[in-house]
């Protein structure tokens, strides 16, 4: 058979390619069966309450936004180095996974700190006042109890994460490492939209607009690129998604 003929052949034998809405919703449909699904929606819900139930002001959600970018981003990343056979051996057991998923953890937290950190000082700077800035940071207006219960519950979040992740581990079917993968694959992404809405929530503050209102489709934004990780892929005309 000529070279052609084998091209046309394998391009008959793919599987037509499936709209955004339908491929949104079968990714809805399987996810509500997971507990990743629910995980994700408990945990971007906590920008929710404190906008409305805690009455953070919109310099602690611009804080937290980047702060999740952070956490998620590292644990994601670490995640993905240490167990996607894409990236080399998988570990054989948790005991095996131990200590490079530890030592990936630790460098990307270095990591992702470090971009999230010079990318969030520029933003903060630029768009919040000084003196609100400085209180926040130096005058402890993070450690305010309303602030501090939402990162307790986003810390609470990526543990829950990271340990439903490990024990699905012995019965991850291969449509469960595709997602998995796809969703880490989503990473730099995922950070990159809770930047944005870093940035958005300051330029709200800068001309003094009502900003709990938007902290609603920014969960929602961010909860789509994490629990329909395809979708979103499709959505940013990733090719292969």
């Amino acid at each position: 058979m000529r070279a052609e003929d084998r091209q046309r052949l394998r391009r008959a034998q793919q599987p037509p390619p499936r709209s955004f809405w339908s491929t949104l919703g079968a990714e809805l449909r399987a996810g509500t069966r997971k507990a990743q699904f629910w995980l994700s929606l408990a945990r971007n819900s906590v920008p929710l309450w404190g906008a409305f139930a805690l009455h953070w002001d919109v310099l602690a959600m611009a804080f937290y936004f980047l702060l999740q970018s952070w956490l998620m981003g590292s644990l994601y990343c670490a995640i993905d180095l240490t167990f996607n056979p894409d990236k080399g051996v998988p570990p054989r057991d948790m005991l095996d996974a131990a200590g490079p998923l530890l030592r990936r953890l630790f460098f990307s937290l270095l990591l992702f700190g470090l971009l999230v950190g010079i990318f969030g000082g520029f933003m903060l700077r630029g768009l919040f006042d000084a003196s609100e800035l400085r209180d926040f940071v130096l005058g402890g207006g993070w450690l305010r109890s309303s602030f501090r219960i939402g990162v307790a519950a986003l810390v609470v979040g990526c543990l829950a994460e990271a340990a439903r992740f490990l024990h699905s581990l012995p019965r991850r079917t291969a449509v469960d490492i595709e997602a998995d993968n796809a969703r880490f694959a989503a990473t730099v992404q995922t950070v990159a939209v809770l930047c944005v809405v870093s940035t958005f929530l300051g330029a709200l503050a800068r001309f003094a607009l009502g900003s709990a209102a938007f902290v609603v489709p920014a969960a929602l934004v961010v909860t789509f690129f994490d629990v329909a990780p395809r979708s979103a892929a499709l959505m940013m005309g990733k090719p292969g998604s």
